[in-house]
């Protein structure tokens, strides 16, 4: 037996990055979704690429040692708003 789906969902994606651009290759099609960030003051957009202190953080991010990311990214990746 086999079987056929009409419609597969393949998750959200930031337009523009890898994954959104891996999908599209499978034949998604983009649909705009509205994301709702509670953001206070100008934290909210911390998250955002060309943001300065972000930059800071991510390059440093990259020269830490492979154990101290393995044992931090888990605990710190729940914190971080998406």
């Amino acid at each position: 037996m086999r079987l056929r789906a009409a419609v597969f969902d393949f998750g959200r994606s930031t337009p523009g990055t890898g994954n959104a651009r891996f999908k599209t290759q499978w034949g998604a099609l983009e649909t705009p979704l509205r994301w709702n960030v509670r953001a206070f003051g100008a934290r909210g957009h911390a998250s955002e690429r060309g943001n300065a202190r972000r930059d800071v953080v991510a390059s440093t991010w990259r020269m830490l040692p492979t154990f101290l990311v393995n044992r931090l990214g888990p605990i710190l990746a729940a914190r971080i708003p998406y």
